[in-house]
């Protein structure tokens, strides 16, 4: 559960620092697609923001989004980390 906070946080962090610098023209689309793909939804909206119930449904959707993703990526890592290591304590050979 650590690991999936600590990735997911990580991924929200991301997605705040690309979101600024997007504003900024900064980032290109295809780096923003990478690290930040569920920002996708929020690129065909082009209009001016306005808070309505869509808008902020759009909005949680990318940065929770990125915050999922983030968090399965790090859960996956996790769970291959510690495989290796318990595998290794055991004397199991864990090259293949």
């Amino acid at each position: 559960m650590r690991w999936f906070l600590v990735a997911g946080a990580v991924g929200l962090t991301i997605a705040v620092a690309l979101a600024i610098w997007n504003v900024h023209g900064v980032v290109t689309p295809t780096v923003l697609l990478v690290l930040w793909p569920t920002s996708i939804v929020g690129m065909a909206n082009t209009g001016p923001f306005k808070p309505t119930i869509f808008e902020l449904l759009i909005i949680g959707f990318m940065y929770g989004g990125n915050f999922v993703l983030y968090g399965l990526l790090g859960s996956a890592a996790k769970y291959l980390i510690a495989g290796r290591f318990k595998a290794a304590r055991q004397g199991l050979d864990v090259r293949r």
